[in-house]
């Protein structure tokens, strides 16, 4: 009897190259990030998204935008992240066969904040001081932490769901969509609050996609085959 293929996702050479066209893409992208900002080409758009989102925080719509703004925000920090996390770690102690998925999103979240503080170290921009800030934020500027977790912990999470074969279909393009909504929403969030530069967002989305395609393709690769 024919064995089903050790690496499904992996099995398929089309995926791999998806995944590497992917992650080579972002990696240029974002190099090309920190050199617009080192010359100062990214001024121009950044200074302009900046005063645009903080007219709007204080037209009469801020009332509701603030507040909704600073939620997303959260989604995209520690208070979110770790208790997902804690709730893959439960899932993982009633089904044992969870707990590579727990580890392998301990591993993406950790890997996020070493990248996101090495660049920072880095590149070492300071927050922007274009527009009054809505929302405090330690460390240097570049990149957006928030838009690196959020990209890679949901889009993590959004795997975990589609790759599993009893789950329909629109469910999995569902969770799909929430995971790239989620990280659109946590970036805008953070330029909307001018806790970030735009191309910090830009860049926080963009190193995170070769760290998430790197994170799938190791998770595919250690898994152990089914008895």
């Amino acid at each position: 009897m024919n064995q089903p293929p050790l690496y499904p996702v992996l099995h398929s050479k089309a995926v791999v190259r998806i995944m590497l066209l992917l992650g080579v893409g972002g990696l240029l992208f974002f190099f090309n990030i920190i050199e617009d900002v080192v010359t100062g080409d990214s001024g121009t758009y950044d200074r302009l998204l900046l005063r645009r989102a903080h007219r709007l925080a204080l037209s009469p719509d801020g009332d509701w935008l603030t507040p909704l703004a600073k939620g997303f925000s959260i989604i995209g920090n520690w208070q979110v992240i770790i208790p997902l996390g804690l709730l893959l770690a439960l899932l993982a102690w009633r089904r044992r066969t969870a707990w590579r998925a727990f580890y392998f999103y301990a591993i993406a979240c950790v890997g996020s904040g070493l990248l996101t503080l090495t660049f920072k170290f880095v590149v070492n921009r300071p927050r922007p001081q274009i527009v009054p800030a809505l929302e405090e934020a330690p460390f240097a500027s570049f990149p957006s932490g928030h838009s690196v977790y959020a990209l890679v912990a949901y889009g993590f999470v959004a795997y975990l769901v589609a790759r599993r074969s009893e789950v329909a279909v629109w469910l999995k393009i569902l969770a799909a969509l929430a995971a790239l909504g989620l990280a659109l929403l946590v970036g805008a969030s953070r330029v909307y609050l001018a806790a970030h530069y735009p191309s910090d967002v830009a860049a926080g989305w963009l190193i995170g996609v070769p760290w998430l395609m790197a994170i799938l393709f190791l998770f595919e690769y250690f898994r152990r085959p089914t008895k």
